[in-house]
């Protein structure tokens, strides 16, 4: 306890001689941010990146209550799995009581510090990921964490939910805009029960296989993990604002909920990303969603 007191003192104190590139909001949501020196906007990720010490800030909203969020803060929720706990505390953010944790993981070799802070209100949330390697040291860590405490949530703010990402898709009848994470936007329903059908629209590397050049359609597959019995119910081509999309519709059986879902993707390359949309629905209401994913795509526009 005294330890985690110190390090915190540590960490929080100094501020004022660490430099900061001025106040940006990020692309999408309610957030405004102050990044450290040298984390830039990213076009690869909703927050701030910075390339040299492969370091990140990212900023995902939820149309979410924050009580319903509040258990991913968690200590038994943050460690397990090679993630250790390091300490937690509970600031006040932008006129909010937040959560905030600092835990240790190793990705390929690498130790990590990753810094966990959640907020929100009764109908939006935040919940922002610092990501440094351990070897850049207490300066850098400071930097992000001071950039993290920063924001400002304007609440009531309404932005495009599809600013910066490239793409813009229709309305949908059925379902209602989730979050936009990682430069992907998910939409759900949120009168099913336990598994609601759900629809993701976002970019992939072209090196993947779900669409780049001279690969067979056969080998598209949704990506959705823990599906198994995959069948390809049928499968074409679609012109969508005149740019040609891969489409495929398939079924298969959900490990994860027993139940057995319809899926739907299509993809196309555009220059060194592919753009891959996915819909998940239970096979019982697949009739209604499948069309209904058919229709997103189809109004579709490439910015």
């Amino acid at each position: 306890m005294v330890y985690i007191k110190l390090y915190s003192l540590l960490i929080f104190s100094c501020f004022s001689c660490l430099s900061f590139s001025g106040v940006d909001r990020v692309d999408g949501t309610n957030v405004y941010m102050d990044p450290p020196e040298r984390f830039f906007p990213s076009n690869k990720i909703s927050g701030f990146y910075r390339e040299d010490i492969k370091s990140s800030i990212i900023v995902t909203q939820f149309n979410t209550p924050v009580v319903q969020l509040w258990p991913m803060m968690k200590r038994e929720s943050l460690s397990g799995n090679g993630k250790i706990f390091i300490e937690s505390r509970s600031p006040v953010v932008s006129g909010f009581t937040a959560k905030f944790a600092k835990i240790k993981h190793t990705i390929d070799g690498v130790e990590f510090y990753k810094f966990l802070l959640l907020f929100g209100g009764s109908e939006k949330s935040v919940f922002i990921s610092g990501s440094i390697p351990v070897s850049v040291g207490l300066v850098v860590e400071r930097a992000v964490i001071r950039s993290m405490f920063s924001v400002n949530f304007e609440e009531e703010l309404d932005p495009d939910i599809f600013e910066g990402l490239g793409f813009t898709i229709g309305e949908s009848k059925n379902l209602k805009y989730y979050q936009n994470i990682h430069k992907t936007v998910f939409w759900k329903s949120l009168s099913w029960g336990n598994f609601e059908p759900m629809f993701i629209a976002g970019f992939q590397p072209v090196s993947s296989i779900y669409c780049g050049e001279n690969i067979p359609l056969k080998r598209f597959r949704p990506i959705i993990k823990n599906v198994v019995n995959i069948k390809i119910i049928e499968s074409g081509l679609v012109v969508v604002d005149g740019i040609s999309f891969s489409e495929i519709v398939s079924s298969g059986f959900s490990n994860d909920d027993s139940v057995s879902v319809v899926m739907y993707q299509a993809a196309v390359q555009l220059g060194s990303e592919c753009l891959v949309v996915n819909g998940i629905v239970d096979k019982k209401y697949a009739d209604i969603y499948v069309n209904e994913f058919k229709d997103l795509l189809r109004g579709t526009t490439i910015k």
